[in-house]
């Protein structure tokens, strides 16, 4: 009996040993990779030796080793544990199991195939008022609406619907953490975020809504100054200002930390929160200084450093985030903190500390009072003066040419915006691929500190081309070529090669920066064209020079002389010829943004050119014309609004008097899209007569839709008036059309269509226009 029992004990035994390994005996052998989720079975050794894992050099055999040996397992972790692999007594055999019982074994009745099919689904995003929120105002529930949306994967990825309704799930959590974000860099920080799905629905319905509760403000904020503190972490993430944001106030807070924690989570000791306490309220000065600025050190005050120094700090450094920008009391939203805090060592870089760095932040919420509190920690860095210019590189380029941009004097306090703008001038002349502008790593003899330009010399020519359609003057192609710095000093020579189907032109245009004087510059340009359009035939040439002072930052003026002669046929008589001379003044102003593709700001340009010669008998007469137009962007600086003016007069002679190219006209893509090219005004039949004076004026609306890609819809208007004065709203024609905007580095490529408003019997439906760059 007692043989029987112990039988049927081994016999249990094995049949558990068996349905843990079986697998392992038919598998192969795993490689550690992971691919095969069972054991291997290792041979146990011949009765009366040990493997080398069991014993050591010398060792007597292990009488234990005919019982165990060892075998490593994965875990659910990766890692391999230890079992031990019974033996079976000599003559006794393992019970059958069936294969089904095995892990890992397929049988007839399993299906391994996955019919893998997309799970749709429909997203809805709203805000709801809990019983403790505050009223949020309509803009701010559009507001907050709009940024989930913007960073939703379930919106983002509708149209990829994921392969389970798990996929769906992980899609909705990633959005709940994203929307809590939202709203705490809006300033709810006790805000919270309930995701909902409707597996029943065909397609899914996923719902997210937010509780945006209370709306938080800043309650007390204060700029610490510290020389030599070093860096710590400084918050830059605007969704929440991830990591620096403690979290006071009631027990079931959300996301409560202490006061220690932060102070750990900042990186910023204690006693560097209290640092500031010596320094002496400031007056922030607001506004733009003068250029020039106060010379030597000025009056300054003691901040305490790590090794007991100190370092003079000039007054007037701002100490609260009210003095950047945000007031006491302003909602607790991050990208206005942070906006704030960016702004302090700005402030400081412009007002003779380069060096300035915020080197810590602090944000604590208190949730029972519903405020933000923040402490800011700076290192204003050393005083440092301007001295003069150092330069590295580009040895091709003059170094009396490079200086020739620089706009501080030697002893000023550095000003950042004076070295701006000095990298701007030598970005514009296109003569560098790369280069740094930076406060020199020495005084010089003076006390002052050099400002260092290192420069890299770029490639000085270029040339290109490029396809072109009007409906008016055909298809086109414009070839050019290019030299930037033709003898050292910026010289500028550039060749054009523009033909169209109906008009033929080489242009060769000049400029010499610097003439006599840094402020001015010698211009001179020629060209050569035949053209035949509805108002005239020309053949003609011009060549012309003038000498332009810049006055100001934004405003220019010039004067020149001009010549210009051919022959044309105005289709009224015979073919003429004719040869003018003119004195170009003009005088211009640009406070826009951007030359290429404006923001924000104002051009504006007035030109008068006296004019004499012979078109039959001797001619005088006074052709001016001015121009001007504004941009602004609208709120999320996707839209710009941009408006056009233009107006154009002739005195002293009567328009069929002078030759016609002389005369003004309009209509095309350069003036009112939506009518052919130089066909509004007087007409001899269908033939245009051009006219004394005429007056447009033209608004657009342009979109960014992707980063190279834009919408523009617009409304052009004008006329053309056999009188020498415009008469702006007598007799306007319209046309509006919507237009395509390709964004390139060199300026976006327009694509327009645009049809009349009030059209004439004979005027066309469409007109279609392509070109580079905005149509003003």
């Amino acid at each position: 009996m007692r043989t029987m029992q112990m039988r049927a004990l081994l016999s249990c035994l094995v049949l558990v040993l068996v349905l843990s390994g079986c697998s392992g005996r038919t598998r192969p052998v795993s490689d550690g990779g992971g691919s095969d989720p069972f054991p291997t079975v290792v041979p146990p050794p011949q009765a009366g030796q040990g493997s080398a894992h069991d014993r050591g050099p010398g060792d007597a055999p292990d009488t234990n080793a005919a019982h165990h040996t060892d075998m490593q397992l994965p875990s659910a972790s990766g890692n391999a544990t230890s079992l031990t692999q019974h033996i079976l007594p000599e003559g006794l055999t393992p019970p059958q199991v069936p294969a089904d019982l095995c892990a890992g074994a397929p049988t007839a009745k399993q299906d391994t195939s996955h019919d893998a099919r997309p799970v749709p689904y429909e997203v809805t995003f709203s805000i709801a008022d809990d019983a403790g929120a505050s009223s949020v105002s309509t803009e701010e529930r559009s507001a907050l609406l709009d940024a989930v949306r913007g960073v939703s994967l379930l919106e983002r990825l509708a149209d990829q619907a994921p392969d389970s309704v798990t996929g769906v799930e992980r899609r909705l959590r990633s959005d709940e953490d994203e929307a809590r974000n939202v709203l705490h860099s809006r300033g709810f920080y006790a805000g919270r975020v309930e995701g909902r799905l409707d597996a029943a629905s065909s397609p899914l319905r996923v719902t997210l809504t937010l509780f945006p509760g209370p709306l938080y403000t800043v309650a007390d904020s204060r700029v610490v100054y510290r020389a030599g503190a070093g860096h710590s972490e400084v918050a830059d993430d605007k969704a929440g200002m991830t990591g620096v944001v403690g979290m006071v106030g009631p027990a079931d807070a959300p996301d409560q930390t202490s006061a220690s924690d932060q102070t750990s989570a900042t990186g910023q000791a204690a006693d560097s929160a209290g640092a500031g306490d010596d320094v002496p309220s400031p007056s922030f000065a607001h506004g733009t200084p003068e250029e020039g600025g106060m010379k030597g050190r000025p009056a300054g005050i003691a901040v305490p450093t790590a090794d007991a120094d100190s370092a003079p700090v000039p007054e007037g450094f701002p100490r609260a985030l009210s003095d950047a920008g945000v007031a006491g009391g302003a909602p607790a939203r991050a990208d206005d903190i942070l906006d704030a805090v960016a702004r302090i060592p700005v402030f400081l870089h412009e007002r003779g500390h380069p060096f300035a760095v915020v080197t810590g932040t602090r944000f604590e919420v208190d949730h029972a009072a519903h405020t933000l509190h923040a402490t800011v920690t700076v290192d204003p860095g050393p005083y440092v003066l301007m001295g003069g210019l150092d330069v590295e590189g580009a040895d091709d380029v003059s170094r009396d040419y490079v200086a020739t941009y620089v706009g501080w004097r030697p002893g000023q306090p550095w000003d950042e915006r004076l070295v701006e703008r000095f990298r701007e001038s030598l970005r514009g002349t296109g003569l560098f691929s790369g280069m740094e502008v930076v406060p020199a790593d020495h005084d010089d003899a003076t006390g002052c500190r050099p400002v260092m330009a290192r420069l890299t010399y770029g490639p000085p020519r270029s040339f290109g081309g490029g396809l072109r359609y009007d409906s008016a003057l055909g298809p086109g192609v414009l070839a050019f070529w290019e030299h930037r710095n033709l003898w050292g000093g910026g010289e500028r020579l550039r060749l054009e090669l523009p033909v169209w189907e109906r008009r033929q032109e080489v242009v060769a245009s000049f400029r010499k920066p610097f003439l006599l004087r840094p402020d001015q510059d010698f211009i001179a340009d020629a060209w050569a064209r035949n053209e035949n359009s509805d108002a005239y035939d020309q053949r003609a040439g011009a060549v012309s020079a003038s000498v332009e002072r810049r006055i100001s930052r934004h405003l220019w003026a010039s004067a020149g002389g001009t010549t210009e002669g051919g022959s044309i046929n105005d289709h009224q008589g015979p073919e003429r010829s004719y040869s003018m001379w003119g004195v170009p003044l003009t005088i211009r102003y640009d406070g826009t943004d951007n030359l290429l593709d404006p923001h924000e700001g104002v051009r504006a340009a007035l030109s008068t050119t006296p004019y004499t010669g012979v078109y039959h008998e001797w001619r005088s007469m006074v052709r001016s014309r001015l121009d001007a137009s504004a941009y602004t962007a609208l709120p999320g600086g996707r839209t710009v609004l941009a408006l056009r003016a233009a107006a154009g007069a002739l005195h002293g002679e009567s328009p069929a008097d002078i030759p016609a190219s002389f005369r003004f006209y309009s209509g095309g893509g350069g003036s009112v899209r939506g009518y052919a090219y130089q066909s509004l005004g007087p007409r001899d039949g269908d033939v245009p007569l051009g006219g004394g004076s005429f007056g447009e004026v033209g608004l657009e609306a342009r979109t960014r839709i992707t980063e190279t890609l834009g919408l523009v819809t617009f409304v052009d208007g004008g006329n053309v008036y056999e009188e020498s004065m415009p008469r702006f709203g007598d007799g306007m024609r319209f046309g509006a059309g919507v237009g395509l905007r390709y964004y390139t580095a060199i300026g976006p490529l327009r694509f327009d269509v645009a049809t009349p408003v009030n059209p004439r019997e004979d005027d066309a439906p469409l007109q279609f226009y392509f070109s580079i760059g905005q149509s003003f």
